[in-house]
């Protein structure tokens, strides 16, 4: 399966200016690193600042997944629950987010394509 077959689970979200670098630095080195280690299932996450357009968030972080069944694990691991309440006791005051898991429906590959 090609990464960009594989189910995502998405996390948007802003944070106060004075406190992007520190929740920047928290986000990078403990609380990514302790979601993958949380679940077996996650084969990778990247993370976004925001570069343009109009979207209501400023960061993503995408979550790889190897199978929708492993998304569907993730999304009912009783870690995953934790690791929010532990999130919203640290950040809620200062951040706003959403969070939502998708499934791949289409995906287009350039060199698959029929050029003119």
């Amino acid at each position: 399966m090609r990464e960009s077959e594989t189910p995502i689970y998405v996390v948007g979200l802003n944070v106060i200016d004075e406190l992007a670098d520190e929740f920047n630095a928290w986000y990078d080195n403990e609380h990514l690193p302790e979601v993958m280690r949380a679940d077996p299932d996650i084969t990778s996450a990247t993370r976004y600042r925001i570069a343009g357009g109009n979207l209501p968030y400023s960061y993503f972080a995408i979550y790889r997944f190897e199978s929708t069944d492993g998304l569907n694990r993730f999304m009912n691991n009783p870690r995953l629950k934790s690791m929010i309440a532990d999130f919203d006791n640290r950040w809620a005051s200062v951040t706003n987010r959403a969070r939502a898991a998708y499934s791949p429906i289409l995906n287009v590959n350039r060199n698959e394509l029929e050029m003119p």
